[in-house]
Formats: structure tokens, C-alpha cells, sequence
């Protein structure tokens, strides 16, 4: 996986800024509580359901105690991106609202939770599955999660190197000037005297010069 080609949006680099400087540079270097005090929440664990509450300063953060510690982090980075990117409370709010709310929290979980430039140590992982197990122990996440990141970043990979390849096929096309139709048009007369002898030529020629009406 060529992560040189990997870009990354507003919301990741803002991310990614903030780990560095508060010197976060490798996986266990992402402890849940420190995460979480970097974007001004708490966590606490109970024995209820996963929620967090937060305004405009800070978030609490209730995990629930029965999990394993992957699922933990799995769920904490999740609400961890609810104290981020949204003030107030979700009751009464209407449904939609409550889903794009629900969709941001998901992609700074995926940003947070496996940031990019982690992922160097591990490029020399040939094996998918070997890669994506790694990856798993050594974050300390599920391997759905894990897995989805990986295919988010292979797909914005892809995409780039498409556009790479686009700009330069353009980038090496030949520009269409006078020059290069008086050429095709001599190598086209020629291609019809070799095919239909010299008359066809005389009439390609007239038809070429015969202007628009």
C-alpha cells in the first residue's frame, strides 16, 4: 500500500495535528483516557449502555464496563467524535439530524482511532489477513473496524493514482494545431494512394478542399 499517495481531508489533518503536538506517534502511544483529555472529555465506565454527554467545553463519556477492552476503544473513539463535531443533545433533535451527526462521529472514529501515519512500520505486511490481525493487536481494535479503515484508505489510494494516471495521459497528448492536420491529411492521401491508386487521392484531395456550405 503506497501511502504517499494517500491524501487526507480538513478533519483527519486536524487530527493528525493535534496527536503530534501532544506527541502521539505510534499505536500505543493511544491510550483511550489520554484521547480523550486532548479533546476535553472524560470517560467513565459503568454498567449501562454506551452515551456520552457534552456541551460546548466539554464531554462525559459513559462506556460500558462488560465490554472488551477492543470494543471499549471501538465505542470511546466514537463518542469521542461527538464531543468534537457536536454541541448539545441529541433528544428531541429530528432524525436526520441525529444520523449526520451520527455518520461524522463514524469517520473521526476511523481518523482517530487508526491515524495514517501510524500505518508506516507496517507496509512491509504482504498478507491481508496477516496485515489487518496486526493491525488489530497492536491498536487494539475489532477487526471489522480495522478492516474498514484499511479499505477507506486503499479506495482514496486508488482514486488518487487515477487521477495521477488522467493528468498525465493529458499531460503527453499531443496538442491538435495546423501543423498536425496538414500531416494527417498528407498521411491520410497517402494511406488512400497505397489502398486505391491515385484517382482516390486526387478525389480526397478535392473533398478536403471543398469548403462548408
Amino acid at each position: 500500500m503506497n501511502l504517499s499517495l494517500y491524501k487526507t481531508n480538513d478533519l483527519e489533518s486536524w487530527i493528525i495535528c493535534t496527536y503530534q503536538k501532544n506527541r502521539v506517534y505510534y499505536a500505543p502511544d493511544l491510550d483511550i483516557d489520554r484521547i480523550a483529555g486532548m479533546f476535553n472529555a472524560s470517560i467513565l465506565y459503568h454498567p449501562g449502555q454506551t452515551k456520552v454527554i457534552w456541551n460546548d467545553r466539554f464531554g462525559l463519556i459513559y462506556i460500558n464496563e462488560s465490554l472488551d477492552e477492543r470494543q471499549r476503544r471501538e465505542q470511546a473513539f466514537h463518542e469521542i467524535g461527538h464531543v468534537v463535531r457536536h454541541a448539545g443533545f441529541q433528544n428531541g433533535m429530528h432524525s436526520l439530524f441525529i444520523e449526520l451527526q451520527e455518520y461524522q462521529a463514524a469517520h473521526f472514529q476511523l481518523y482517530a482511532s487508526i491515524p495514517c501515519y501510524m500505518l508506516e512500520p507496517y507496509c512491509h505486511i504482504q498478507n491481508q489477513q496477516e496485515y489487518i490481525s496486526t493491525l488489530s493487536n497492536d491498536f487494539r481494535l475489532p477487526i471489522p473496524l480495522v478492516r474498514k479503515r484499511i479499505e477507506q484508505i486503499q479506495n482514496r489510494i486508488y482514486l488518487e493514482q487515477q487521477e495521477r494516471d488522467r493528468k498525465e495521459h493529458v499531460k503527453n497528448q499531443k496538442p491538435i494545431t495546423q501543423e498536425y492536420i496538414r500531416k494527417k491529411r498528407e498521411e491520410l492521401g497517402r494511406q488512400w494512394v497505397e489502398r486505391f491508386g491515385g484517382q482516390h487521392a486526387e478525389d480526397l484531395g478535392t473533398i478536403q478542399r471543398t469548403p462548408r456550405t
